[in-house]
């Protein structure tokens, strides 16, 4: 768990190996450890998938969300969707 600042979060991952990879997150903006949902299953809290994928229907596939971490100082920047 990380804390917003600032209205940002940055978290950082020491000695990943240079591969594929995809980062979803979301904001636990009631603090019950959960992403809450509504009706048919609709997220009640912020939440992002990496490359900004978005879907009604279902959750986005790792081929969509993923991203080549191929150097050693690699930065991802992703936008919360409410």
């Amino acid at each position: 768990m990380t804390d917003i600042s600032d209205g940002g979060v940055e978290v950082r991952f020491d000695d990943l190996p240079l591969a594929d990879y995809a980062v979803s997150m979301y904001h636990d903006e009631n603090d019950d450890a959960k992403l809450n949902k509504g009706l048919f299953g609709v997220q009640k809290e912020g939440y992002v998938v990496s490359n900004n994928v978005t879907h009604a229907m279902r959750a986005p596939r790792f081929e969509e969300a993923r991203f080549r971490f191929d150097t050693v100082l690699h930065t991802v920047t992703i936008k919360v969707h409410y």
